[in-house]
């Protein structure tokens, strides 16, 4: 069972996040480690994972990630989605030695890149960047 067969909120978040989660590293996973838990000791599937300033997640978006494989999109490495059987990897990864990007632990876990053709990612940067969001919707 996916976590999204049961919630799926697309709505628009303003959630603050700190300067540095805005680095593309394996802090963010490292964050995400007890969450990889949780959907192993829940039965989940994986967990699907965004960067605070990406506040929409296309409701088409979970389908082109999720798989047998982890999956980021192109471009937009804190976009993925990462399977519950990796938990035990993820922990001796971050345990260890290595690369400390989301594309380095993509590469030891034998992930993919999805590309995406026809839908648009807003990213948040600016005040400017939200209230344009906003009037949007």
């Amino acid at each position: 069972e996916h976590i999204l067969d049961r919630s799926v909120n697309t709505s628009l978040r303003t959630e603050k996040c700190s300067p540095a989660s805005t680095s593309i590293t394996l802090s963010h996973l490292k964050s995400d480690s007890p969450q990889v838990h949780h959907a192993v000791d829940h039965g989940f599937a994986g967990v699907l994972t965004t960067g605070c300033d990406m506040p929409v997640y296309p409701a088409q978006l979970p389908a082109l990630l999720i798989g047998a494989q982890a999956a980021v999109v192109d471009g937009q490495p804190l976009l993925g989605w990462w399977p519950a059987p990796l938990a035990p990897m993820l922990d001796a990864h971050l345990a260890g030695e290595n690369s400390r990007s989301i594309r380095g632990w993509l590469e030891a876990a034998g992930g993919r890149v999805v590309l995406l053709e026809g839908i648009a990612l807003p990213n948040i940067n600016r005040p400017q960047d939200l209230a344009a969001l906003q009037k949007a919707q």
